[in-house]
């Protein structure tokens, strides 16, 4: 080859830019950006009817198909391959960010790639082999097949010859079990009217984001604005069951789960609200959309926030500022005693409120501050007795003769506390003094 000594050549090893690309991707992380490309063929076709994403793995070959619109021919030619080529503005409310997503997925896995599509005038098919991997000269693909339609709109990817670390995940139940609760958490809000997703035959089911709403004394927060060309959405109250914590999405894919940290309100120089187990009533949803995806505050590998972004940043403001207000009636219930039982009134105290899904839920809380409507709540649990903890040493031999002596020589240490407190109320007559 003839060469130019004035030119220098900073052409990348094809070899190693593809090790480089797939080596910080976890394989899960992998098959949910293969699902994103299929959700965003669902919005960049405008569809409204549900779809269906198909997932099948196994130690012999990965496959992903969906019937969202399939991929033109020119898109395929001059987009899908193309490395580092970042969503249109305009295409809508897209979650492929990078145009890095299907390429280092793919990559990830095996050797052997077949990628076919049909967007309702060409059928197209490309294959990937092992071959076109190790040519370090040649960076162009082609076409396998172009024909026409075959009449029904489809995306397929095959994917054989698989790495041997990765057909050793793929075979184990405990792979697809977390990639199961992965997608469902990833993609509740799409699963609930927009796509269904089915893994080895098996249909996902959505989270339940649904917050107790009584409409009188319970009632969720909401707030919706604008900053900076993002439209930021924000609910939160509580709910009984999973899940719980903060939960952050970007144009409705899940970025941020359970998150009971400093990165979303709990704590920090304001409000030093921290975690303890009877918070996990707590729930609360932050969306972050626009019709430019690379406006919004995630990282490239979308499983992470850019926390100094100045939407993010906004946001937390607001989080910070409904954690510190929700979970403060939280922890109210859990000081206050029920007189009969005994117990703090704690979880309980909430049981008696319906649910309302988020997607069901009226926006007239926007912009209010929520959660306890009213001073109806707080009076209830002023009615309950305060609480306060008891704590004293003494010597294991005289405990374990006074446990006999109050007939059950295994009970715990509080109970026996309880026991002889009770004992002595009784006994000096205090609550009638």
């Amino acid at each position: 080859m003839q060469t130019n000594e004035n030119i220098i050549d900073a052409s990348p090893n094809k070899n190693f830019f593809i090790k480089t690309l797939v080596k910080d991707i976890h394989l899960i992380d992998a098959i949910l950006d293969l699902i994103d490309n299929s959700i965003d063929s669902y919005i960049r076709n405008k569809l409204s009817d549900k779809k269906t994403i198909s997932v099948t793995l196994s130690k012999d070959k990965f496959v992903i198909e969906d019937n969202c619109g399939g991929m033109s021919k020119e898109s395929i030619a001059n987009r899908v391959f193309r490395f580092g080529l970042p969503a249109k503005p305009g295409e809508g409310r897209t979650i492929g960010v990078y145009g890095i997503g299907l390429k280092r997925s793919i990559f990830k896995m095996g050797e052997e790639i077949l990628i076919e599509s049909d967007d309702n005038k060409n059928y197209c098919a490309i294959r990937i082999g092992k071959d076109w991997l190790e040519d370090e000269e040649n960076w162009k693909l082609k076409f396998d097949i172009i024909k026409s339609t075959k009449g029904k709109p489809f995306t397929k990817i095959t994917i054989k010859q698989l790495f041997q670390n990765v057909a050793g995940e793929m075979e184990t139940t405990t792979f697809e079990n977390e990639l199961r609760d992965r997608i469902k958490q990833t993609y509740s809000i799409f699963i609930e009217d927009r796509v269904n997703i089915i893994v080895n035959e098996i249909p996902i089911e959505p989270y339940d984001f649904s917050f107790l709403d009584d409409g009188k004394n319970f009632v969720p927060f909401h707030k919706i604005y604008k900053f900076n060309g993002v439209e930021v959405e924000i609910y939160a109250g509580y709910n009984l069951d999973e899940p719980y914590g903060w939960f952050v999405f970007c144009n409705d894919r899940l970025v941020i789960r359970n998150d009971t940290s400093t990165n979303t309100g709990w704590g920090g120089p304001v409000g030093k609200i921290y975690h303890y187990a009877e918070d996990n009533v707590f729930l609360g949803l932050a969306f972050f959309r626009s019709d430019n995806p690379l406006s919004l505050p995630w990282q490239t590998t979308k499983e992470n926030i850019q926390f100094d972004s100045p939407i993010y940043r906004k946001a937390q403001v607001e989080m910070r500022a409904i954690t510190n207000s929700l979970v403060g009636v939280i922890r109210l219930t859990g000081r206050t005693v029920d007189p009969k039982t005994k117990e703090t009134i704690g979880r309980a105290f909430f049981e008696d409120y319906p649910s309302t899904p988020q997607k069901d839920l009226l926006k007239e809380s926007e912009e209010k501050v929520p959660a306890v409507k009213g001073e109806k709540v707080y009076e209830r649990i002023s009615k309950y007795p305060k609480v306060t903890t008891i704590q004293y040493t003494q010597e294991i031999e005289i405990v374990q003769k006074a446990k006999k002596k109050l007939g059950d020589p295994h009970m715990s240490n509080k109970s026996m506390g309880v026991k002889t407190f009770d004992y002595f109320v009784d006994m000096e007559e205090v609550e009638d003094e």
